[in-house]
């Protein structure tokens, strides 16, 4: 009975332990930088919504053809917005 006791100790002193050396390292490291999801880095991978995509039908149906197409305008124009 006591070796269970005793474990159970050890295991939330080292808990404990754990939990102190981790609030430290938040300490040591400062406040994690505010970022933005729309930053010009983030940006610079998209390009035109069609450029790099392989020029293929995707899809025989004409009602969802325009669809797609109207979507990627949408997306081009809101990404010339953010730039």
């Amino acid at each position: 009975m006591g070796g269970r006791r005793r474990s159970l100790v050890d295991a939330e002193d080292r808990f404990q332990q754990f939990v102190a050396e981790r609030e430290q390292d938040k300490q040591r490291r400062g406040p994690c930088p505010p970022t933005r999801k729309d930053t010009q880095a983030d940006l610079a991978g998209l390009g035109p919504s069609g450029a790099g995509a392989p020029k293929q039908e995707v899809t025989q149906n004409e009602i969802r053809r325009k669809q797609i197409a109207a979507a990627l305008a949408d997306l081009d124009k809101k990404i010339a917005e953010l730039n």
